[in-house]
């Protein structure tokens, strides 16, 4: 699908991990990292240039937690979208 769709391997964020998680996880996993290749198609035949691109299986370390790069607090609350990007439209 990435080399139809013209975009380098390298572009298109992944799991590294293959845990019980992962396992409970695999097709909401699969649908996203789908959306992330549409998307960067589209971004390619507008040709806006993508900024940032944030997905919420990668995550940081913040003391012993880990956190998804994705979350963001509203109204107090945590919540993590499944994707956050930043491009630029022309």
């Amino acid at each position: 699908m990435i080399n139809e769709c013209k975009l380098r391997p390298n572009t298109i964020q992944i799991p590294k991990h293959n845990s019980i998680f992962f396992q409970r996880d695999y097709f909401h996993r699969i649908a996203t990292i789908d959306f992330n290749i549409a998307f960067q198609k589209w971004l390619a035949e507008k040709n806006y240039p993508l900024q940032s691109l944030f997905i919420y299986f990668n995550k940081q370390s913040f003391g012993e937690k880990m956190i998804a790069q994705t979350q963001i607090i509203i109204q107090g609350k945590p919540v993590e979208p499944d994707l956050i990007a930043i491009y630029q439209a022309q």
